[in-house]
């Protein structure tokens, strides 16, 4: 849930802070393309380690404590 939270809020400073800054010039558009690649990236990125945290939860079996033999 956390990692969803913070490629959220990078997606957010991304296209709404970063990119509105280059509005009016000349290089805009090679701006926003590298927006495009770098956003995509950041979206498999997501995918791709969401999925490793899933697929690395085992069941935790519970530890049994042989206290009767020393």
């Amino acid at each position: 849930m956390v990692n969803v939270i913070l490629f959220a809020m990078l997606f957010y400073y991304i296209w709404n802070v970063f990119l509105p800054q280059y509005e009016g010039q000349t290089y805009y558009d090679t701006v926003e393309k590298t927006v495009i690649v770098v956003t995509i990236m950041l979206v498999i990125a997501m995918v791709i380690s969401s999925a490793a945290i899933l697929m690395s939860k085992e069941p935790e079996e519970p530890e049994i404590i042989d206290v009767g033999k020393h």
